[in-house]
């Protein structure tokens, strides 16, 4: 970066005797061409006139503002009347030439080679030339030669900056009168970007002696509040063109809408109760209801419908008529109890209905009933028929198309108690089981014979070609179970034995590979079958057929169709 420095130097004493030390150093620094500010590492050394350094080399951290800087100077004892020149360093830039120290103050200049003050035309901003051109432009903005008067400042005026009044600190509000007005924007009060043409954050008190309305958050956040004061008794709502009250707010709390004269807490006045061609009243906690809603007998509802809690029994009908007491639609008891269709239900919700259905549910897009119970041994949904022709729960699906059709999903186990009858039943098991139980742990997939120690009881079976086979534990390798017997009571954890259709059995191919349609017989291994080769031993210890191979010298799962021989 080019710099460049001029400086001003300043001796105490004349040189022709020994120089005071130490002494002021003034300069003048230029960085880039503009005058340099901020701190600046300036290294000083002084030199012979034959290029030889005397005294130390001093460097110092200097500020220069506006490109002035001053520093004290001490080369020590260097001073012996011949010429001395001094070396200005601007952090790793040496400034050249060097200068003549004189014995008496003088100004004088370095700058490095090719640097000087300008010269000829001026451009950009400027206009003239050098070394006294003239601001003609600010921006690329033209500059009017008008003469500002005191007080004026340079104002962009849409075309050129010329001299025009400060208005900062004057008002936006214009005057008319004793009347100020503000439409050029919006007016915020308590915030600096109002969103609305009047936004006012914060509290807005209105205040008379004859009572007005104060509007404004309180201590607690989210709350607006109206409140009368300077002795105010109610607030009022007018309409203008009727010049009428529409709400009232009395000072003991009640309200009316209708009415100057609220009875209640809320009185809606309209026409005379059941009237047959005038809007009906709402009155809440009046000396005859405790909520009472009144609809015109002229208009589209003919007759009325009331809301009452009567006394001492906390109990809510909903009826249509005049007789509420023989003409109730919704019952809601003190203890939640909803009845519809009756005046005493039972339960959560107990609905008696007459030819139609009790309940009726639709839905588009979800269930159209749920029901859910958490007690022990209840249920979600609980269904009955008093009639010995009818059904205690009907499902069916009436939907069109192609594809199954279900009428019933469960998931889980499904427990009937009685006979169940069904045209035509599917199943997604793959065998038929019966549940025995067994003297020893057994797992899926295992060959089970009759324990002749316990009877009734199986094991796992032990021996080739073993006439005791009972059959497969059912349910290995993924393979579910299909129709399972034997359900009793106290059987829920008993093995069910596959004795037809098809399972995957544990099975040993040491001696013989497995081919499918081989029959298979009882293993030497408990628990496990194989091929059997001798069909003269194998008979009445047939498992059945293999469906899959294994290859010989391996053991595992072979899918067998189960029919014991």
């Amino acid at each position: 970066m080019w710099k460049q420095v001029s400086l001003l130097l300043a001796l105490l004493t004349t040189l022709a005797l020994a120089c005071a030390q130490p002494f002021t150093f003034q300069g003048f620094l230029k960085d880039g061409g503009n005058p340099a500010n901020g701190n600046y590492t300036i290294t000083f050394r002084l030199f012979t006139a034959g290029g030889s350094q005397v005294g130390p080399t001093l460097t110092q951290t200097v500020t220069v503002q506006n490109g002035l800087f001053t520093v004290e100077l001490n080369f020590g004892n260097v001073w012996d009347g011949t010429d001395r020149y001094l070396e200005i360093q601007v952090g790793s830039t040496p400034l050249s030439p060097r200068i003549k120290i004189n014995p008496t103050p003088y100004a004088i200049r370095a700058a490095t080679a090719g640097t000087a003050n300008p010269i000829g035309s001026a451009g950009g901003d400027l206009s003239g030339s050098y070394p006294n051109p003239t601001v003609a432009q600010l921006q690329g903005r033209a500059v009017s030669s008008t003469a500002p008067t005191a007080g004026q400042v340079l104002k962009w005026n849409g075309s050129a900056w010329a001299p025009a009044n400060d208005d900062i600190g004057t008002s936006l509000w214009q005057a008319s009168g004793t009347n100020i007005f503000y439409t050029a924007g919006r007016v915020g009060i308590g915030t600096n970007s109002p969103t609305y043409a009047l936004e006012v954050s914060g509290g807005l008190l209105v205040n008379s002696s004859a009572g007005s309305l104060l509007i404004g958050f309180p201590s607690s956040p989210n709350q607006w509040y109206f409140n009368t004061i300077g002795g105010g008794a109610s607030l009022q709502l007018w309409e203008n063109a009727a010049n009428a009250v529409r709400m009232y707010f009395r000072a003991g709390g009640n309200v009316g809408i209708g009415t100057t004269n609220p009875a209640a807490r809320l009185d809606i006045a309209g026409g005379a109760w059941d009237t047959s061609t005038t809007e009906g009243d709402l009155r809440i906690g009046s000396p005859d209801y405790r909520l009472k809603i009144g609809i015109a007998t002229g208009g589209g509802g003919a007759g009325h419908a009331t809301i009452a809690a009567q006394g001492g029994t906390n109990l809510l009908s909903l009826g249509a008529g005049t007789t509420l007491a023989t003409q109730r639609t919704l019952t809601i008891t003190g203890a939640g109890n909803v009845g519809i269709g009756t005046t005493s239900p039972g339960a959560k919700l107990h609905v008696v209905g007459g030819s139609g259905a009790g309940i009726q549910s639709e839905s588009t897009g979800n269930d159209g009933v749920v029901g859910a119970s958490s007690a022990a041994s209840r249920s979600g949904v609980y269904a009955y028929n008093n009639n010995i022709n009818g059904y205690g729960l009907f499902a069916a699906n009436w939907g069109t198309g192609s594809g199954p059709k279900w009428a019933g999903y469960f998931v889980g186990n499904v427990r009937v108690e009685g006979t169940a009858r069904v045209n035509v039943l599917e199943i997604t098991g793959a065998d038929f089981a019966e549940k025995f139980p067994t003297t020893e742990p057994v797992q899926p997939g295992m060959v089970v014979e009759i324990d002749p120690d316990h009877p009734g009881n199986l094991r796992l079976a032990r021996g080739a070609y073993n006439k005791r086979v009972a059959g497969i534990v059912a349910g290995a390798n993924g393979l579910s179970r299909g129709i399972v017997l034997g359900n009793l009571e106290g059987s829920e954890n008993h093995a069910p034995i596959a004795i037809s259709g098809r399972v995957w059995v544990y099975a040993d191919a040491t001696e013989h590979a497995i081919e499918p349609g081989d029959f298979l017989t009882t293993a030497e291994r408990p628990g496990y079958a194989m091929k059997a080769t001798d069909l003269q031993k194998a008979q009445g210890a047939i498992l059945g057929k293999a469906m899959t191979r294994l290859e010989q010298g391996k053991t595992g799962f072979v899918l067998v169709l189960v029919n014991l021989q």
